[in-house]
């Protein structure tokens, strides 16, 4: 599914969509199962996101979460539930920068792109200025990360 003039979201699990300290647990325990099925605080924050992309048709979801280890794309994809039909994939198995890097070369027609990410560490110093960093205690659920979506979203 290639777009001209696509804009990407590179999407973390742990941190971004529900706490980082859920993530260990609800990975191991949660392998293979569909969004709905997924108990405990697991992407307790993940309905923000959809709501923020209405509307938004050139807006699409490649996961960089290292759920991507433990998980095939297409587990991934059925994580991802009313999201999945703006999901292309996941980046290359490798270090979190440079596997996005990786992917957008092989991916021309990717205008813009942000990074949703709780982990400054993985993206060098400084960080690119694409990376919007999350509290992973907060993700999704903070105002300011919101902000930051909308304000890409609009194009500034």
């Amino acid at each position: 599914m290639e777009h001209r003039d696509m804009r990407i979201v590179f999407l973390d699990f742990g941190g971004v969509t529900h706490p980082n300290a859920a993530d260990d647990e609800a990975r191991a325990v949660h392998r293979g199962a569909a969004l709905g099925q997924v108990r405990l605080d697991a992407f307790c924050w993940f309905d923000i996101l959809p709501g923020l992309l209405a509307g938004h048709d050139d807006v699409f979801v490649v996961v960089h979460s290292n759920w991507r280890f433990s998980h095939s794309p297409e587990e991934i994809g059925d994580l991802l539930g009313n999201l999945g039909n703006r999901y292309l994939g996941t980046t290359p198995k490798g270090d979190r920068y440079a596997c996005i890097q990786a992917w957008l070369a092989r991916h021309p027609t990717v205008s813009s792109y942000i990074i949703l990410d709780d982990s400054p560490l993985a993206f060098g110093d400084p960080p690119p200025p694409e990376l919007i960093l999350c509290d992973p205690r907060t993700g999704l659920s903070e105002p300011r990360v919101q902000q930051q979506i909308k304000r890409w979203l609009a194009g500034g």
